[in-house]
């Protein structure tokens, strides 16, 4: 299965759902508020998310080694995302909506094409080891909202231009 199309009434998926498929592409329905853990985990071949409605939440491992993805806009709408939610996938970059006010633990260690990380107005704090091991990330911006950064954040990565807020202990 390359692709598949969720009926537009669909307003939950399970967990592992579509989990090491070889699915390349999906549309999210509206009715869809969250998308749930392990949805997409170890897809290999997974390039392509669009969302047709206002998703809310991204929950732990959800793209979790989907090393096809170079590509994901987290839609404005979501307030929380989870621990390891892009661990190890392919993503080039990745930019944080203004409604996330925490970056989780774990959620894009190891992405090994990463380069850049934006972060969008409120977040407060980025967990441990959040982008650990991106071995060629080298910009990230982090916002004066932050007050917390966990020391591990950035660690392993070829980080060359950071600017960090005075406040953050």
């Amino acid at each position: 299965m390359s692709s598949i199309e969720i009926p537009d009434k669909v307003n939950l998926i399970g967990s592992y759902a579509f989990s090491e498929s070889a699915l390349v592409s999906i549309d999210i329905p509206e009715e869809t508020l969250s998308i749930p853990s392990y949805l997409f985990q170890n897809c290999p071949k997974l390039n392509s998310v669009s969302f047709n409605g206002n998703i809310t939440q991204i929950y732990s491992y959800a793209f979790y080694q989907c090393k096809s993805l170079t590509s994901f806009t987290i839609p404005e709408s979501v307030r929380y995302i989870g621990s390891y939610v892009f661990h190890s996938s392919g993503l080039n970059s990745i930019e944080f909506p203004s409604q996330i006010v925490s970056i989780p633990t774990f959620v894009c260690m190891s992405c090994k094409n990463l380069k850049s990380v934006y972060f969008k107005g409120n977040v407060t704090t980025i967990g441990n080891r959040a982008f650990s091991e991106c071995s060629i990330l080298q910009w990230a911006v982090i916002p004066e909202t932050v007050t917390f950064m966990d020391g591990d954040a950035f660690s392993s990565t070829d980080i060359r231009n950071i600017t960090i807020p005075d406040k953050i202990t």
